[in-house]
């Protein structure tokens, strides 16, 4: 089969979990044989690209990536100044125009590419970052070839989780993307359930889980020594960091010798500023890693901790998992399809401090049980969301979709 994916933060330009899981699909998809085309477009000045010297086209491990850019007018500038020039263009709805001129490129490139290389399946992702900048409503493109969506968590997604309510030009937009998919994948049962009620979705939803990689380092034992706790993700309120440093202030009273490590970028400042003064010496900022430091920071740890408010899907915590390390994450959205509580992992209330320390209290206590949950967690995601497994299912999926042209 052929495929272009639509993916706007392919690696190595800096990427999420969208990012993550297209690379493992793409790149298991071309070893079985079939052709993978992925194409992205990104800010000039995004991360990675170094500006101009960016290549448009590379092939990496068999996938042919194509890179487009848009906001172009800020090589004129440096970057601290181009800032200030996309507030005011995006304050005097200048910006609207830019962004909908880079989604008419993007679609035309596809169109012509996909004709050209005689694309059976273009699949989206419904996170664009390119709705969130729009001011007003606009229509998408329709294709000739069959087209599939997966769903990881659209704009309107994080924003309703975030604020409780969706801006409405940012919900008829991700509506109106939604609206032109032959066939929609979801990742969770969490995620088909946002789509029906808050995106008027009313076709079927097919549901595949994400994949994760376990063919990165060999697995290193958890060492029940270790004095390390480990935080990774966005330093913001929903992803529950203020909740853990709440318990963690009370669990260094007890447990003095062990230290929590953070890793990730965001409102560092507002965190340092509720970590308590006798705690500070035990809590190390790590900033921003690549992801092989990360996975030497989760190899080296005693347990991880992501109280996360609303998941998808979570990657992260399937690297937890992968890793043979036990995992507290959240009693919310996905988290339950991805954990049995108590069997395979901790689930937490992410706002409930006392919760939470006393969950992360019991582990420092019982090693033994910490190594029971960190090899039935490993076990349960070697057996349900291994690369093999989900990326057969896949295959399943898109042999449906061309079964039902």
């Amino acid at each position: 089969m052929n495929f272009i994916f639509c993916c706007n933060e392919y690696p190595p330009s800096k990427n999420g979990g969208v990012g993550t899981v297209t690379k493992i699909v793409a790149e298991e998809l071309t070893q079985r044989g079939h052709r993978v085309i992925v194409i992205g477009s990104y800010d000039y000045y995004y991360p990675y690209l170094n500006k101009d010297k960016r290549p448009i086209k590379t092939i990496i491990n068999n996938v042919e990536i194509h890179n487009l850019t848009y906001n172009r007018y800020k090589r004129y500038f440096g970057l601290r100044f181009s800032r200030f020039i996309q507030l005011f263009l995006r304050k005097i709805y200048v910006e609207h125009f830019i962004i909908k001129g880079a989604i008419r490129k993007q679609e035309g490139y596809i169109k012509d590419l996909a004709d050209k290389n005689k694309t059976d399946i273009i699949e989206f992702v419904d996170y664009n970052i390119f709705n969130k900048l729009l001011k007003f409503k606009i229509k998408y493109a329709s294709y000739k070839q069959k087209t599939t969506f997966r769903i990881h968590g659209s704009a309107s997604f994080i924003h309703y989780f975030k604020n409780g309510s969706i801006n409405n030009t940012l919900l008829e937009n991700d509506i109106n993307y939604l609206s032109n998919a032959d066939f929609i994948l979801s990742t969770s049962d969490f995620s088909s359930q946002f789509l029906k009620k808050h995106l008027n979705v009313k076709s079927k939803i097919d549901k595949i889980y994400n994949p994760i990689s376990f063919n990165k380092k060999l697995v290193k034992p958890l060492n029940l020594e270790s004095n390390r706790l480990l935080y990774f993700g966005k330093l913001t309120k929903t992803k529950g960091i203020f909740t853990l440093i709440k318990a963690f202030n009370e669990i260094s009273l007890k447990h003095s010798e062990f230290e929590l490590i953070i890793i990730g970028t965001g409102e560092k400042i507002q965190v340092e500023n509720e970590i308590t003064p006798h705690v500070k010496s035990q809590v190390k900022f790590l900033g921003f890693v690549s992801d092989e430091e990360l996975v030497d920071e989760i190899d080296k740890s005693y347990l991880c901790i992501l109280p996360s408010y609303f998941e998808n899907f979570s990657m992260a915590a399937l690297e937890v998992l992968s890793r043979k390390r036990t995992l507290i994450y959240t009693k919310r959205a996905s988290g339950p399809e991805l954990i049995d509580d108590g069997e395979n992992g901790i689930l937490v209330n992410p706002e409930d401090h006392e919760e939470l320390k006393n969950k992360i209290e019991k582990l420092i206590i019982d090693k033994d049980y910490n190594f029971q949950l960190a090899e039935k967690g490993y076990k349960h995601c070697m057996k349900h969301f291994s690369t093999d497994k989900i990326v057969d299912s896949l295959e399943g999926y898109y042999r449906s979709i061309l079964a039902n042209s």
